[in-house]
């Protein structure tokens, strides 16, 4: 009897480790070989310092600081999305200058006129290495004599989002953060794995326990696969308490709104969410321009004075 019951246990080890192995590599081809459409980065010849500062480990970036009209308030940190750059700053925040903001703007590595290093190609998941962009950037802006006080809002737009986000938790000179169809990367493995999994195999849906562990599973492997961290901005989320305002497209095909409202419901106190039907993934600005600028103004004139 105990031979049999030891029979059945191998054999329900050996199918779950199939199906984990099966689902995984499904996962796994579709996560890493997405290509998320960006918009051509367009934009006029805004006066400003070009400026080159160093990465937290050392890698050249190209930045811009863009000074406010007349008396500045703040300055505001723009962090682009992936194949963009820094000249995108214009089409999300181009009123904020009028508004009393300085911008100081900057080109992830491997973007724009920033440099890279050890033949990292970025992608649309953001890893330990777009951390270390920001943090040199947030240093190299704090140095300068316009931000004496030591304050910056953030405005970050899909992956530029979520680098935002995780990076806040550590740095107090973060005082607000904007976030456009900012995303967690394993909560988005989660969504992956909700809506291709049952097309593979036999089974109407999967309960979160089992997604979880896939998750899981499927985070490691893409991390030895592409040979670098893709931190969890979920944890460091839960840890923030400063002002956050999520806005996010209800057609977003990549992105789904779902997990923005579940981020929102992670996030503490002060939070705002804006949700713009019918745009895709960062297009709440072009679907709804003025809701757009009226409601980031709104939000940094409060708490960004």
């Amino acid at each position: 009897m105990t031979s049999v019951f030891l029979i059945i246990l191998a054999v329900i080890a050996i199918i779950f480790i199939i199906l984990t192995a099966l689902v995984c590599r499904i996962i796994l081809n579709i996560f890493l070989n997405i290509s998320i459409t960006t918009a051509r980065d367009d934009h006029p010849d805004v006066p400003g310092e070009d400026v080159m500062f160093p990465s937290e480990d050392g890698v050249t970036l190209h930045g811009k600081f863009i000074p406010a009209r007349g008396k500045a308030k703040k300055t505001i940190v723009f962090c682009h999305e992936v194949g963009a750059g820094s000249g995108s700053w214009y089409k999300y925040i181009s009123f904020l200058p009028e508004a009393g903001y300085n911008i100081f703007t900057f080109d992830f590595r491997g973007h724009g006129s920033s440099h890279s290093t050890n033949g990292y190609a970025p992608n649309q998941w953001f890893s330990h290495y777009e951390v270390h962009d920001f943090n040199g950037a947030l240093d190299y802006v704090l140095s300068r004599p316009e931000v004496a006080d030591k304050e910056v809002g953030v405005v970050g737009i899909s992956r530029g989002g979520a680098v935002a986000v995780y990076c806040a938790a550590q740095r107090k000179e973060i005082r607000a953060i904007v976030m456009d169809s900012a995303f967690s990367t394993y909560e988005t493995l989660f969504d992956y794995i909700s809506r291709w999994a049952c097309v593979y195999l036999p089974v109407k849906g999967i309960h979160p326990w089992p997604n979880h562990y896939l998750s899981t599973i499927s985070l490691i492997l893409a991390q030895i696969k592409l040979r670098h961290r893709l931190p969890r901005m979920e944890r460091r989320l839960k840890q923030l308490q400063i002002p956050l305002f999520f806005i996010h497209g209800e057609r977003d095909s990549y992105i789904p709104v779902d997990q923005a409202h579940r981020l929102f419901a992670m996030a503490k106190e002060p939070k705002q969410l804006l949700t713009v039907p019918k745009a895709r993934h960062n297009e709440s600005v072009v679907v709804q321009p003025d809701t757009y600028k009226k409601r980031v103004m709104s939000f940094f004139s409060e708490y960004l004075p």
